[in-house]
């Protein structure tokens, strides 16, 4: 089997070099004096791990509208940091717990 020789049409040559120069690198213009903009540093990405605890459906429910309605409320906030956002607002007031809990258990 041979390959065909379809020859090259008149177009293709355009064509070739205006794809061609959609994947070429980018040379800043010469001329230009202005600086480069400076890189941010990568951000180093939070470790992450997933938790499964038991709430009753009552407090799940209030977390999840809480949460959801920060998430709204704070355009380009992730899930992940509204809810822990709440989850060290509460380890800030750990005190207050103790003592509702102490307060529950001893009626």
């Amino acid at each position: 089997m041979s390959k065909k020789d379809f020859g090259s049409s008149r177009g293709a040559g355009a064509v070739g070099n205006r794809l061609a120069g959609r994947y070429a690198e980018s040379r800043p213009d010469e001329t230009s004096t202005s600086a480069p903009p400076a890189a941010e540093p990568p951000r180093e990405k939070p470790r992450m791990v997933t938790r499964s605890w038991y709430l009753p459906a009552e407090t799940a429910a209030h977390l999840t509208a809480t949460a959801d309605q920060l998430w709204r409320e704070l355009p380009g906030t992730s899930k992940h940091e509204v809810l822990a956002a709440l989850l060290e607002a509460g380890i800030a007031h750990s005190d207050d717990v103790r003592h509702r809990l102490s307060q529950t258990s001893q009626s």
